[in-house]
């Protein structure tokens, strides 16, 4: 049913219109057995009924899912039998960008502690109204 195994640390793979990319600073993660059903399950159903729309198509699968015993549903998870035949079964996803907050941002960081210290009855809208007309009335950087 699904195309062989490929290695998702050297390989750009497409999976049922899911895109995996090789990721040296990624972490692995392991998806569910709900997921891996889902991925399967939905790449099926979207061969035997084409016009079906993507809603319809989540719905049956839930309901295929629910009607399942815990038995069934445990042979889904990545080391079961039918979950490790899922194509992506191990997906990677890169860590967070570490790139340094703009002076924006660290400004309104500041600031909103500041404010919240000063006046600890104001909104957080009023408080970022009052941070946004601050940085306005500094002047500009060169």
């Amino acid at each position: 049913v699904f195309p062989p195994q490929t290695d998702l640390r050297t390989t750009q793979t497409m999976v049922g219109g899911y895109q995996f990319h090789p990721s040296d600073s990624g972490m692995q993660r392991t998806l569910s057995g709900y997921n891996l059903f889902v991925r399967a399950k939905s790449i099926k159903l979207k061969e035997e009924n084409p016009l079906l729309p993507q809603g319809e198509l989540m719905k049956r699968v839930g309901e295929m899912w629910r009607e399942m015993s815990h038995d069934e549903k445990a042979k889904w998870r990545a080391d079961g039998e039918e979950g490790s035949r899922v194509p992506g079964s191990n997906t990677f996803i890169q860590q967070r960008s570490s790139a340094k907050p703009s002076s924006y941002q660290m400004f309104v960081k500041a600031m909103t502690v500041e404010l919240h210290q000063r006046h600890p009855e104001n909104k957080q809208a009023e408080n970022m109204r009052r941070i946004g007309e601050m940085w306005r009335e500094l002047p500009a950087e060169e």
